[in-house]
């Protein structure tokens, strides 16, 4: 596959994505969002992509990763990559 067409296949994907009214996050193994769709900032009210931010940043607008914070007893997140499910 040629740049061109990877390229146009991410633009394809990234409009497909934006197009769902959910909240869609590619979140990697150590917290970073990779890709936010529009309903992800309308969501959660910041009005911009957060890409570079972690996952506790955004959406639990918290400095540290939510397992580290004493005060929040469960890591969504980390239930994820410990189950591979969303409950």
């Amino acid at each position: 596959m040629h740049n061109t067409d990877t390229a146009q296949l991410a633009d394809i994907q990234e409009h497909i994505l934006d197009s769902i009214n959910d909240s869609v996050l590619l979140i990697d193994k150590d917290h970073k969002i990779l890709f936010a769709n529009r309903a992800a900032a309308e969501i959660f009210g910041t009005g911009e992509r957060p890409v570079t931010k972690r996952c506790h940043e955004f959406l639990a607008r918290m400095a540290s990763p939510c397992h580290e914070d004493s005060s929040f007893k469960a890591c969504p997140f980390k239930k994820i990559l410990q189950t591979g499910k969303y409950t």
